[in-house]
């Protein structure tokens, strides 16, 4: 489990982020956050993000899970998490705190797990 915060930046890199296991969090386009690990997971099993210190103007503001790439023996594996708008569209984000926490697997075959109990 990788769990952390950052505070957004509006359209820049986020600022003040704590967190192990997270190499970079870097801003790539409008409400768009690239999170490199320091370790290659292979599958992502759960999900967290929210938002702290949100004003009434942004209530309806939230983060969520934009794409995954697993790694591998020379790659980390990375994620996009997008803060969106009420109506769903990538918003740039200027003072909130973004909250997450990720769940990560490296079994390789999580689908025969999940059955047996």
């Amino acid at each position: 489990m990788v769990e952390g915060r950052f505070t957004t930046a509006g359209a820049g890199a986020g600022t003040g982020q704590v967190g192990l296991q997270v190499k970079s969090i870097t801003y790539s386009a409008t409400g768009i956050y690239t999170f490199v690990f320091s370790q290659s997971f292979k599958h992502i099993v759960g999900v967290e993000c929210r938002l702290a210190d949100s004003t009434a103007s942004n209530d309806d503001v939230k983060p969520v899970l934009s794409s995954f790439t697993p790694g591998d023996a020379n790659t980390p594996a990375s994620i996009q998490l997008v803060t969106q708008s009420a109506d769903g569209t990538a918003a740039a984000l200027n003072g909130p705190v973004v909250l997450y926490k990720f769940t990560f697997s490296n079994e390789n075959d999580l689908a025969s797990k999940a059955t047996m109990a």
